[in-house]
């Protein structure tokens, strides 16, 4: 659980850096990156199209968004993000809700 100075800090990096869901999805579906790795790639890719983050993705940013699209599968019910044995993988429907 973060504090609330560690969840304001994820905010303002989330203003600072608005989140790239298909980055997000193309590292997802490697099924093979610790958060770790998946925060390198993720900075990677950012900087690959032409952007460049005010600070690297932490492992909070990381969890803070995770657990947000885990809390809130309508909103975001195209990202397929799971974690598992702490590999991050993209669990096929994981976040798609049934339609009414």
């Amino acid at each position: 659980m973060l504090s609330k100075e560690e969840i304001n800090l994820v905010i303002r990096w989330v203003e600072d850096n608005p989140i790239d869901y298909a980055i997000f999805q193309i590292i997802a579906s490697e099924n093979s990156n610790t958060i770790e790795q998946f925060a390198l790639k993720y900075k990677n890719k950012y900087n690959n199209y032409g952007r460049v983050l005010t600070k690297p993705m932490s492992v909070n940013i990381f969890n803070y968004i995770y657990n947000l699209c885990l809390k809130n599968p309508h909103t975001f019910n195209n990202i397929n993000i799971n974690i598992q044995d702490g590999i991050i993988n993209d669990n096929k429907g994981y976040f798609h809700p049934e339609k009414n």
